[in-house]
């Protein structure tokens, strides 16, 4: 049995509206034929995607028998072999390096990935990572709630919007300003994760399919 399939697996989709594109589908199909075992769960009723995140984390949170929580976006597509990939690595926090959909003025991909740091075998550590293809561990979550719980980052969820146990969400995804600078919820979770002693990896072998760029 490989480390993908003795883990329990949930997939946090923000999809708002409840859309998703025929690679995310794809994708779960794969992790099916490959005996990965995962539960899909979304935040369609939530339409801010800082809000949505924070409405996974509190889900898996609550649900103690998952093991990671893989954010995966509804609009990105990958193999069953990558997921499996990122987690046999056995790390904290890993991400699949995810092209954005804006190209630069060369029509170059750019990736959603902050600075490299440091390396580790083939993986990159970097500063800051975007959150659409992101595998955390269950330490790595549970030390995110408690900080948010002990900074006063908590707030209550909307009604009827998922399990009982995770009416309380935590404020783990915010946009704001910290460091100097106006941040992305994705890199105000990133430096959180970094501050409680987590590396943040990228697998750079990792191929994610989205829709193509365009050109600014």
């Amino acid at each position: 049995m490989t480390l993908g399939q003795a883990a329990q697996l949930m997939i946090g989709t923000p999809a708002s509206g409840g859309t998703v594109h025929l690679g995310f589908v794809s994708t779960l199909l794969g992790l099916r034929a490959a005996g990965v075992a995962f539960t899909l769960v979304d935040a369609r009723h939530e339409r801010a995607t800082a809000r949505a995140r924070n409405a996974l984390v509190a889900t898996f949170h609550a649900r103690r028998s998952f093991t990671h929580l893989l954010f995966l976006d509804a609009d990105l597509g990958l193999a069953a072999g990558s997921i499996e990939r990122m987690l046999s690595h056995a790390r904290d926090a890993v991400a699949a390096p995810v092209p954005l959909e804006v190209a630069d003025a060369r029509d170059e991909r750019r990736f959603d990935i902050g600075q490299a740091v440091g390396e580790t075998g083939p993986l990159v550590i970097v500063d800051a990572v975007g959150a659409g293809a992101l595998l955390l561990s269950r330490r790595a979550v549970d030390a995110l709630v408690g900080d948010a719980t002990s900074d006063g980052r908590v707030y209550e969820g909307p009604p009827g919007a998922g399990d009982a146990a995770a009416r309380v969400h935590y404020d783990v995804f915010r946009a704001g300003a910290f460091d100097g600078a106006y941040r992305s919820e994705d890199a105000f979770a990133s430096a959180r994760l970094r501050r409680l002693g987590f590396a943040i990896h990228v697998d750079p072998a990792i191929v994610v399919s989205r829709r193509e760029p365009t050109v600014t």
